[in-house]
């Protein structure tokens, strides 16, 4: 979040909400995770154009121009995916999430007919047989997921943190036609 350039930019309001934490509750975490002994940069204090509301509130303010939904997902600190509908496009953002096959039919539905689906692909399907209830998905289950779905394009994020570039180039290789990796400075047309 903090490395975001757009919260520097001062072009647009940025709302911040969450279905997981009350808007007091995520504040806070703001305020201890990007400030003080966590962070260098007081991200609420320089950020004057970022606003934490509740959720509802922001549901409620997008219903003339769309439409914001949201599922829990599976992770050990809890998390939710989140999808907006707008201008006849979709978007659905679904990081830290372990991804099995008892989600399949939900997650069909969720993002069924979207143009870009977010999703977390931390692992290879070795790594992940020891990383059993850390909160992350294998690049083969997305592509799995991506190949039994209707989804127009998916982009994997939230890489592990040893993939340097080089790694997820030969990777990247290796998806199907409307797969990409996330990468720095990397913007997407809907």
């Amino acid at each position: 979040m903090a490395f975001n350039s757009a919260l520097f930019e001062r072009t647009a309001p940025i709302i911040l909400t969450s279905a997981l934490a009350p808007t007091a509750e995520l504040k806070q975490a703001i305020k201890t995770y990007f400030s003080g002994i966590y962070f260098s940069l007081d991200i609420l204090a320089t950020a004057t154009d970022l606003y934490i509301q509740d959720i509802m509130a922001v549901k409620n303010s997008m219903a003339r121009q769309g439409q914001l939904s949201w599922l829990k997902l599976q992770h050990p600190g809890g998390c939710y995916g989140y999808r907006i509908d707008a201008g006849g496009k979709r978007f659905c953002y679904l990081t830290d999430n372990e991804y099995d096959q008892g989600q399949f039919a939900q997650l069909v539905d969720f993002t069924a007919g979207a143009d870009l689906v977010i999703w977390d692909d931390m692992f290879t399907n070795d790594e992940q047989a020891s990383k059993a209830g850390w909160g992350h998905s294998s690049i083969e289950q997305g592509i799995d997921f991506y190949q039994n779905t209707d989804i127009k394009r998916l982009m994997i994020t939230h890489h592990a943190p040893f993939r340097h570039d080089d790694m997820l180039a030969k990777l990247e290789k290796k998806l199907p036609q409307g797969m990409i990796f996330a990468k720095d400075q990397l913007r997407i047309m809907l």
